[in-house]
């Protein structure tokens, strides 16, 4: 049951394997103290848009990992409208 405990992450920082009756957990980098273990519950060469619906469609949740959120399109004020807007359109914030 404790394995049900990490999280998902399109940029893991650890991999699973089973070994017997045994599931093992092994970092694929270093992570710094205080930093969560990650593991990747989905096929991580999709594209954001596939990896998202896989996601909200098994495992009913949105991913926000810092990959997801730095691939996916950028939604501005013109998603208010109806149409949609990516960051390079983006009215840059008031100074």
């Amino acid at each position: 049951p404790e394995a049900s405990l990490f999280n998902q992450s399109c940029a893991p920082n650890a991999v699973t394997e089973q070994s017997n009756l045994n599931l093992v957990c092994r970092a694929i980098n270093a992570i710094p103290v205080g930093e969560e273990v990650c593991i990747k519950y989905i096929d991580v060469n999709l594209p954001v848009s596939a990896r998202r619906d896989l996601l909200r469609s098994n495992y009913f949740f949105t991913c926000s990992c810092h990959r997801c959120l730095a691939e996916a399109p950028r939604r501005t004020h013109a998603a208010f409208s109806g149409t949609t807007s990516t960051s390079a359109d983006a009215i840059p914030p008031a100074k």
